[in-house]
């Protein structure tokens, strides 16, 4: 029996997927003098970046332009972001929001054009490239950059360039062909140097030898395909 892992998936930012209980949030906080404050927690070993977007506001002024967006640092519990205000002699005041966040910074996310990658398996070792660049079947968005290789499930899979480990995924043992699967896929996030992401998707149930928070070489074993 053949399985697909997903190789590497190059991406400046991404939107995290679901996976239960959020990683970042943003909430607010109404104060005894009207005003509401804005506050985000980050629970990543890396900043976020996130945008929040007032949906309705009522007699009320921001204290930032908006929409607003900024960084939360890596591990922040309640990073003060913005407040709102309510226009003098106003009786009636509301607002309503929704946000979004991104791993890393988009805005100072550069990839290294010019970096060489090593292939994610062992040197020397040979593998069939199932889908490439902008494939049809699933290469397109965030994923349009990604590489995918046939593999044996169990194929030890290695970094293809040094960086921080972000976030690890081990725990799913339900997968298939189908993007229904996508939020399900084991996985390995490394955040490079330049602020871009490798994901190393597909991964074996348990099968990640590294944590968050750990610094991995280029070449070095990180996990196990599935």
């Amino acid at each position: 029996m053949r399985t697909i892992l997903v190789g590497l998936l190059l991406i400046v930012a991404s939107v995290a997927p679901v996976l239960g209980e959020d990683s970042v949030s943003v909430y607010a906080v109404e104060e005894e003098d009207g005003s509401v404050s804005f506050y985000a927690r980050n629970d990543l070993v890396i900043e976020a970046y996130v945008s929040i977007t007032l949906q309705q506001l009522v007699n009320m002024r921001a204290t930032v332009d908006l929409p607003a967006a900024m960084s939360v640092p890596a591990g922040a519990e309640d990073q003060f972001l913005f407040a709102l205000n309510p226009e003098p002699g106003s009786r009636r005041v509301g607002y309503s929001f929704a946000y979004t966040y991104a791993r890393g910074n988009p805005v100072t996310a550069h990839h290294d054009d010019d970096h060489l990658y090593l292939l994610p398996f062992a040197h020397g070792a040979k593998y069939r490239l199932s889908q490439g660049f902008h494939g049809a079947f699933t290469h397109y968005g965030e994923n349009e950059y990604a590489v995918d290789f046939e593999m044996d499930a169990g194929t030890p899979v290695y970094a293809a360039r040094g960086g921080l480990v972000a976030e690890v995924k081990e725990d799913s043992q339900t997968g298939g062909p189908g993007l229904s699967y996508s939020n399900t896929a084991n996985f390995i996030l490394i955040q490079h140097d330049d602020g871009s992401f490798g994901n190393y998707a597909h991964l074996i149930h348990d099968g990640a030898v590294v944590e968050p928070g750990d610094r991995v070489d280029a070449g070095e074993l990180i996990g196990y395909s599935g």
